[in-house]
């Protein structure tokens, strides 16, 4: 599939993951834009982490639901429906439109030969069956999960939950797995 143009929210501090779903709650009027621009028209959104050393790929989603409050703020339920690679800024003003493209995981050799890891996938397999009911989306989850990058950020996420104490146990959990500690 070729290039589209794609409204962006940007995210701090957090992060949102391909087929799950995300509460919002949307203070500043560029983002309401946005998020009313893409709900009326049932238009697709990115949420882009920015953080550091953090590369052009977003989640998309769609939105579910928009209820505005009493004080003017939006609270906004979306739902990741995949990756974009974000290419190029087309628009800044009245909110973030960038030019897109799906972004596609290279194949990576499996981490089934990584006794350490193998944990790391059983634990966040337990978690899951333990904290998301459905058995198809528990499927869906873990087949995104096909790099031993992406295997330690989701538990890493798990257990941490913010950002930063989350690089710092992907630096430590990386220097162990590499120096075999």
């Amino acid at each position: 599939m070729g290039y589209f143009n794609l409204p962006t929210l940007y995210l701090f501090d957090n992060v949102f993951f391909p087929n799950t779903i995300v509460p919002l709650n949307i203070f500043d009027a560029p983002s309401k834009n946005l998020i009313m621009h893409c709900y009326e028209h049932n238009e697709p959104l990115a949420l882009w982490f920015q953080g550091e050393h953090v590369k052009p790929i977003a989640s998309m989603g769609k939105i579910l639901s928009v209820e505005k409050k009493d004080d003017g703020n939006l609270k906004v339920l979306l739902q990741g429906i995949g990756r974009v690679n974000l290419e190029k800024i087309i628009q800044h003003i009245p909110y973030p439109i960038y030019r897109a493209k799906f972004f596609q995981d290279a194949e990576a050799p499996p981490f089934q030969n990584h006794d350490r890891l193998e944990k790391f996938y059983h634990y966040l397999e337990d978690w899951l069956r333990l904290h998301v009911p459905s058995k198809r989306d528990r499927t869906e989850f873990l087949k995104d999960i096909n790099t031993p990058d992406k295997l330690v950020d989701h538990v890493a996420l798990l257990i941490f939950g913010t950002q930063k104490s989350n690089k710092f146990f992907w630096k430590v959990t990386l220097f162990k797995i590499d120096c075999n500690y």
